[in-house]
């Protein structure tokens, strides 16, 4: 859909037309963007959590047994900010 838009702008602003629709139709354009930017942008923050938490839930049950054994009682670098976040909202 993103990039969809510089055709449609082409299309738009190819043919003759006066100061004010031109106007008009720049500042709609450049909302749609905006918004189509902001919806992919997102939707990638969402996938980049989910990723990330898959990640740190197979790093605390598999790949830290990998390990030496003085690392495996380590937590993933996820796990610590969350029991952090926690104990915070139990003390405050």
């Amino acid at each position: 859909m993103v990039g969809a838009a510089p055709i449609f702008l082409m299309w738009c602003f190819g043919r003759d037309v006066s100061g004010q629709w031109r106007a008009l139709g720049w500042s709609l354009a450049v909302g749609a963007s905006a918004i189509c930017i902001g919806f992919v942008g997102w939707r990638w923050w969402l996938i980049y959590r989910a990723a990330m938490l898959d990640a740190d839930r197979a790093y605390d049950e598999r790949i830290k047994y990998t390990l030496p054994p003085e690392y495996r009682d380590t937590e993933s670098a996820g796990e610590v900010r969350r029991r952090k976040a926690r104990e915070k909202l139990r003390k405050g």
